[in-house]
């Protein structure tokens, strides 16, 4: 497991929260989805209920002032609880991606690697088009089930010029392509530096 301060990334697996519960004088207005703190809180604006005579008529959100004071006071909690909840939620996506990578590099091993890239080759030809990094890291990825945290750090290898991508391009210099190559191994580069 790498050391504190020797990782490219690290996802613990948030805990989420659900937000306050709205007031029974408003929960049967509320349309679905108040739950999820990506979408907004909506109301109904009228809604069709039977009078104690047994007659039906419409009555609206407005009528009633303690209902709409009620839910601005309930919402004013609930995008407290928003506010604090969605960067929960998305270290949850992020973690549940990494998860589901993890899970892959497990079943399939020798067949899946995991690179950081930088330097982006996109290059349209006749013959099909090439979207590639050409500078790749090697890296790792471990996971802590006590905490649950996942951890991407580099692999024992060093950055790599992927030359592979002009193997089959007739038009390329095998030259210049040796000369990055010995301009990557002589410097101190990282996809993520910023040289």
């Amino acid at each position: 497991t790498p050391s504190d301060d020797d990782f490219i990334l690290r996802v613990r697996r948030p805990t989420l929260t659900r937000p306050t519960s709205p007031p029974d004088v408003i929960r049967d207005w509320l349309r679905d989805g108040w739950e999820d703190p990506v979408r907004d809180v909506q109301h109904l604006e009228s809604r069709d209920e039977v009078d104690d005579a047994g007659k039906n008529t419409i009555v609206r959100f407005a009528d009633v002032g303690s209902r709409v004071s009620a839910f601005q006071e309930w919402l004013g909690k609930r995008e407290e609880w928003r506010t604090n909840e969605l960067p929960a939620r998305q270290a949850m996506n992020a973690f549940e991606k990494l998860y589901e990578l993890y899970g892959r590099i497990e079943r399939e091993g020798e067949r899946v690697d995991l690179v950081l890239g930088d330097g982006i080759l996109s290059w349209s030809r006749q013959d099909g088009g090439i979207l590639h990094p050409v500078i790749i890291q090697r890296v790792q990825l471990t996971f802590d089930t006590r905490v649950p945290e996942f951890t991407v750090a580099d692999a024992d290898s060093s950055v790599e010029f992927y030359g592979a991508l002009f193997q089959s391009i007739p038009d390329v210099d095998p030259g210049v392509l040796s000369n990055w190559r010995s301009t990557l191994e002589g410097g101190n580069y990282h996809p993520l530096s910023e040289q």
